[in-house]
């Protein structure tokens, strides 16, 4: 068996044995994430590198659970993503993108736009605690769903599909980290620990 992080193509057996799906590492939601690229057909297998899909609202959320959110590797994932040419992007919720290079650009403005909304607010008050910025990106969700739906969201079926206060505590996490590296650093002490 091969390891979850290994890249290169995979031969699959049956009547088709010239045919492979090439792995590509693709961490930002997790360390181990990956995305396998069809050969045969040119659709890529997104995982949660794009985040989720809802074909019945046209609309896009991140997938930035804790506790191994990096913000950086999940757009450089979506470049790589994009940089392969895929003919559709499948996601794991809900399926297929019929256009990548769009799927590409929305999942990644989405997880900007709520990594921005979460550091912005711990800017604000280094404070804040889960509810206050659960309660802040229901609001963006709310605002994103309108944006791209024309219709009100359904939070109960919306959060059903990946819980926006994980979301919320994955992105507080990963910008509390990264504040006490830069503050280790700025100490001079740049190889202090910060789990």
């Amino acid at each position: 068996m091969r390891g979850a992080v290994e890249v290169g193509p995979v031969a699959l057996g049956g009547v088709r044995r010239d045919r492979a799906l090439d792995v590509l590492h693709t961490p930002g939601h997790a360390s181990h994430q990956v995305a396998l690229h069809d050969d045969a057909t040119g659709a890529l297998f997104t995982g949660e590198a794009i985040g989720s899909h809802l074909p019945w609202a046209d609309c896009y959320r991140p997938a930035l659970p804790p506790p191994e959110v990096d913000v950086e590797a999940a757009l450089a994932s979506i470049e790589a993503i994009r940089d392969r040419g895929a003919t559709a992007l499948m996601t794991s919720h809900f399926g297929p993108i019929d256009d990548a290079d769009e799927g590409c650009e929305r999942g990644a403005a989405r997880i900007v736009a709520w990594s921005d909304a979460v550091r912005g607010r711990l800017d604000a008050d280094p404070d804040a605690g889960l509810d206050d910025l659960s309660d802040m990106l229901r609001g963006v969700a709310a605002a994103d769903h309108l944006a791209d739906a024309g219709v009100p969201i359904d939070l109960d079926r919306y959060d059903a599909i990946g819980s926006i206060r994980m979301n919320a505590a994955g992105l507080a996490r990963y910008w509390r980290k990264r504040r006490e590296a830069e503050a280790a650093a700025d100490r001079g002490r740049p190889d202090e620990p910060v789990d």
